[in-house]
Formats: structure tokens, sequence, C-alpha cells
């Protein structure tokens, strides 16, 4: 006999076990999960012909929410988020209830200001994480070998500067539960999956392969400011698809403190 899998979605909201009550009025739940620098996020729509959401269940924003989803056989914990927007649709009543992931706090997301001077990019990502209380993790080893003159944060906010210091090292950055994580990708496609998805349980899904704003060879113009001289230098794809490649050039003036 074959075996039944039943799809299955346990909610919390402000720490309360709310699975029972509000499955019966969950029409649809999206959940997004950010490999960097961006918020994890979820939102899920409740039918509301009885007006329930409307009054003694409306949620509070900063209410804490947490999602597992999965199946009989194995479930996906997605998370600790933070209730972040409400919105409500008439004829016929439907609330939606969006959520950020809760590591995402407001001071991660205020502007600021600050110089780094002559440090490693692990003390800079050690300085953010004491900072926010957040345990830092990931390839510690690699943060300490990349050594900085100078970095500026300049009326950034702290989760976008970190973003972007991972990128221009190579880095993927994220902020999960009580942690700051900087990783490489390829040691991170290397991660075991923490749930499979079989085609069965599927009952849509969309895949996209394109060409437009992928590039086979990347060009780069720099310029010293003391010698006034160009540098340029090629990254080629390999191997290279079918056709003509494409090429973006970047030219780069940096400011004379960096030279």
């Amino acid at each position: 006999m074959e075996k039944v899998i039943h799809n299955i979605v346990e909610i919390s909201i402000a720490g309360k076990n709310v699975t029972g009550d509000v499955s019966p009025m969950l029409s649809k739940i999206t959940y997004t999960d950010k490999v960097e620098a961006e918020s994890d996020d979820v939102t899920l729509t409740f039918e509301d012909t009885k007006a329930v959401w409307q009054s003694a269940w409306y949620p509070s924003q900063g209410d804490t929410l947490t999602v597992k989803l999965g199946n009989s056989e194995a479930m996906l914990d997605c998370g600790l988020f933070e209730i972040d927007e409400i919105e409500l649709n008439l004829s016929p009543d439907e609330l939606q209830v969006k959520a950020i992931a809760a590591s995402i706090t407001q001071t991660l997301r205020t502007k600021n200001s600050k110089a780094f001077e002559k440090q490693s990019l692990q003390k800079i990502a050690q300085y953010f994480a004491d900072k926010h209380k957040l345990k830092l993790t990931g390839d510690k080893s690699k943060l300490q070998s990349i050594q900085l003159d100078r970095k500026t944060q300049e009326n950034q906010t702290d989760i976008a500067f970190l973003s972007s210091l991972a990128s221009e090292y190579g880095l993927i950055f994220s902020t999960r539960g009580d942690q700051l994580v900087f990783m490489d990708g390829d040691e991170l496609d290397k991660q075991p999956s923490v749930m499979t998805i079989d085609r069965a349980q599927m009952s849509k899904a969309n895949f996209k392969d394109k060409t437009a704003g992928i590039y086979e060879k990347a060009g780069l113009s720099k310029r010293t400011v003391k010698k006034n001289k160009v540098a340029k230098s090629f990254a080629v794809k390999k191997p290279a698809t079918a056709g003509k490649p494409s090429i973006i050039q970047i030219t780069d003036f940096p400011s004379s403190e960096y030279y």
C-alpha cells in the first residue's frame, strides 16, 4: 500500500502555539529563504469571513512568529520572525501577516558612519557581532587572512556595510537567529540539504534560465591617482557558452586615500 504523506504547518505567535486554532483559516503561506544580505521573510494569509482577525485575534507588530513547514516525515524550522506588516483585504475578507527575520533588528537597519584602519575582516566582523550581541560564525580563518588598510562605512546600515564587505571579498553574509554568518560560496554549496521536496509533493513550480544580464567576460579598468596610469584586467567564465560572449566593462576611479 502506498504511504500517504501529509503536509504540515506549525505556527506560534508571541510564544504560543496557535496551529490548531488558525490552521482552518490559513489559505496560503509564503516563505523566502534569502541566501545572503537580505532578511528571510514569511507571509501568512488567513481567510477572515468571521472577522476574528479584525478584532480579538488581531496580531501586534513586533510580536514574534515561528513557522515550521514539512510533512509527517520531516519538518523544516524556518526560524524566528518578527511581525512587521499586517494587511487587510476585503470582499472576501482576508488578512495577511508579514514578518521578517527577528535577527534583522532595528539597530542593524539604522544608518551609521565609522572608519576602520589596518584591521582584518575578522576583527571588523567581530566588532559588529559584539555591537549587536550576535555570535560570529563561518569561515573565521579566511576572515582573519583578509587584511584591510582602510574601510569606511559612510551613512550605511550595518547590514548593508557588512554585505558589501562580504561581496567585495567573495563571501556570503547573512544573519541567522543569533548568528552573524560569513561563508565561502563553494563551502556553502557543499553543505548537506536540510530538506528535499519530491516532485510529487508540488502542485506548481517555476524554473528560469536566461541570458540577459549574464556575462561571459568582465573587464575592470582602474586608475591610480599618484601615477595617473590605468590598469586593465579581465576575468573570463570557463567553460564559455556557445555564441559570442557578452562583456561587462567596469571603470573604477577610487579616491586618493587608497593610493
